[in-house]
C-alpha cells in the first residue's frame, strides 16, 4: 500500500469516528487515554 493511501485511510478512520472534533475540543491527556482504548 502506498504511504499516501495509508494516510488517507487513517484520516478517513479518524474522521468517521469524529476524533477530529475530540482533538480540537479536548486536546489533553484524556484524549491520549481514549486513543489507547481503541
Amino acid at each position: 500500500m502506498e504511504p499516501n493511501q495509508y494516510i488517507d485511510r487513517v484520516a478517513e478512520y479518524f474522521t468517521s469516528r469524529n476524533c477530529v472534533a475530540k482533538i480540537l475540543s479536548n486536546a489533553n491527556s484524556n484524549f491520549v487515554v481514549y486513543m489507547l482504548q481503541i
